[in-house]
C-alpha cells in the first residue's frame, strides 16, 4: 500500500522568511513543537547517558594524547579532540533539554496556557 503526502511550500517556515522569534510566525508555540517533543521524548534519557560516556571517554583519552600527538601530529590530535568533545557535549546538552521540555510541558494544564499565582 503507498500513502502519499502532499506538503504546502507555504507551510515551511524557512521558505516564506518566517522567523521563530517573531509573534505573525505560525510556527511557534507549543503545538508546532509538540508532536516533535512526543516522538522524540524517549531519547532523553538515553542520549545524557550516552553523552556522559563519551564526555568520560574523552576525559581518559587525555593521558593517550602525547602519544597521539607525537605519531599523528599535534593540530590533527587537538582539531579532532575538540571536535569530539563538543559533539559529545552537544549531545548531553540535548539531552538535558528534551528531558527539562518535556518536564515543563508535563507540568502545563491543556490548552497551553499557565496560569500564575500572585501571593501577597
Amino acid at each position: 500500500m503507498v500513502t502519499r503526502v502532499s506538503v504546502n511550500p507555504l507551510d515551511i517556515p524557512f521558505l516564506t522568511g518566517s522567523r521563530r522569534g517573531r509573534r505573525d510566525s505560525t510556527c511557534s508555540g507549543p503545538s508546532y513543537l509538540s508532536g516533535v517533543d512526543e516522538d522524540l521524548a524517549p531519547l532523553g534519557v538515553p542520549a545524557v547517558v550516552l553523552g556522559a560516556m563519551l564526555i568520560g571517554g574523552g576525559l581518559a583519552a587525555l593521558l593517550l594524547m602525547t602519544g597521539w600527538s607525537r605519531d599523528y601530529g599535534s593540530l590533527l590530535v587537538i582539531v579532532a579532540f575538540v571536535l569530539y568533545m563538543s559533539l559529545a557535549a552537544a549531545l548531553e546538552v540535548w539531552g538535558w533539554r528534551l528531558i527539562r521540555r518535556l518536564r515543563n510541558s508535563a507540568r502545563r494544564p491543556p490548552g497551553g496556557t499557565v496560569r500564575s499565582e500572585i501571593r501577597r
